[in-house]
C-alpha cells in the first residue's frame, strides 16, 4: 500500500525521515549531490553532502535533525565552503486534522579572499487536512543574511491524492519580500508543481515510487521547507526541473535517485547558470 498521505507534507524524498517514522520509531539518511555550472564565467562544480536524522517522539511529534556541508569550485580558483545545520518539530494535532511544524536553519559561507558570512531562518508551519485526500497549507520563514537583509517568504500549498492514494500532486506558490534591494528585486514569486506515484511491490529492480517536479518564475535567497534548506547565494532562480525515481530493496532501506536541471542569473555578478545535477538519497528506518 502507498505511504498514508498524512505525512506527504514533510519531505517529499523522504530524507528527513519523519514521514518513514510514522512506522518506525527512528531514521538516517545520507544524501549525495553533483552539480556542474554550465554557461557560467565563475563556477565550474558542486559537490554536497548531507546527513539527516529523525526521531518519532511520539505518535504525533516527530522532530528532525539535518548536517550538511557542500564546496564550489571556481574556474578560475578558488572554492566556496558552506556549512548548515537545520532543526525542526513537526507534528499533529490530537484529531490528526491539523499539522504544524517550527524550526531554524543555520547556513555559514566560507570563500577563498571573501570574509565568512553567517545566514539564519526561522520558519514555521501550518497545515489543514480539508478532508483525508486534501491538504491546505501554508509556512513562513524570516531569513536574516550578514549583509543585513532580511527576507519574508510565504509559502502557500495545495496538495491531493488520487488514484487510491496511489497519486500525489502538490502546487506551491514562494512569496517573498526583501527588505532591502537584492539582485535589483524588492520581491519575488515562483511556483512550485510536484508529482509522486506509488507503484506496485514488485522484483527488487522495481521502482517504488515515480517523481517529478517543475518550478517557475523568480527566487533569490529562498528556503525550500520540504527539504530545509536555505539558498544564501545572490542567483535568482527563475527555471527548475528534476525527475527521477526511488526503490525499497529491503523493508528498511530505501534508495532515491533524481536528475534534474535549473536556470539562474546573478546581475550583481553579472553571471548566468545552467546547471545540470544528480542527487542520491539512501535512508534506512529503524
Amino acid at each position: 500500500m502507498p505511504l498514508n498521505t498524512r505525512w506527504i507534507t514533510l519531505p517529499l524524498l523522504l530524507t528527513a525521515g519523519i514521514a518513514a517514522a510514522a512506522d518506525w520509531p527512528g531514521s538516517a539518511a545520507l544524501e549525495l549531490t553533483r552539480l556542474d555550472y554550465q554557461g557560467s564565467g565563475l563556477r565550474d562544480r558542486l559537490n554536497q553532502r548531507k546527513l539527516d536524522l529523525g526521531l518519532q517522539a511520539s505518535p504525533a511529534l516527530g522532530l528532525t535533525a539535518g548536517l550538511g556541508e557542500s564546496r564550489v569550485d571556481y574556474r578560475q580558483g578558488g572554492v566556496l565552503e558552506e556549512r548548515t545545520l537545520a532543526l525542526a518539530a513537526e507534528g499533529l494535532s490530537p484529531d490528526r486534522d491539523w499539522a504544524w511544524r517550527l524550526g531554524g536553519i543555520r547556513v555559514e559561507d566560507r570563500q577563498t579572499g571573501a570574509p565568512d558570512l553567517t545566514s539564519r531562518t526561522v520558519l514555521a508551519g501550518l497545515g489543514w487536512w480539508r478532508t483525508p485526500d486534501l491538504l491546505l497549507d501554508t509556512g513562513f520563514c524570516r531569513t536574516r543574511l550578514d549583509s543585513g537583509t532580511t527576507v519574508d517568504q510565504l509559502t502557500p500549498m495545495i496538495g491531493g491524492s488520487f488514484n487510491d492514494r496511489y497519486t500525489w500532486v502538490q502546487l506551491r506558490g514562494y512569496l517573498q519580500r526583501f527588505s532591502q534591494t537584492s539582485e535589483n528585486l524588492d520581491r519575488a514569486a515562483a511556483a512550485e508543481l510536484k508529482l509522486t506515484q506509488w507503484l506496485q511491490p514488485g522484483p527488487v529492480l522495481k521502482p517504488r515510487t515515480l517523481q517529478a517536479m517543475v518550478s517557475g518564475g523568480k527566487r533569490l535567497y529562498s528556503v525550500d521547507t520540504d527539504t530545509l534548506e536555505l539558498y544564501t547565494q545572490p542567483y535568482i532562480q527563475t527555471a527548475a526541473a528534476w525527475a527521477g525515481a526511488g526503490w525499497r530493496p529491503q523493508p528498511n532501506l530505501d534508495f532515491l535517485l533524481l536528475a534534474g536541471a535549473t536556470r539562474s542569473h546573478s546581475p550583481s555578478l553579472a553571471d548566468t547558470l545552467d546547471s545540470r545535477f544528480l542527487y542520491l538519497n539512501l535512508s534506512t528506518h529503524w
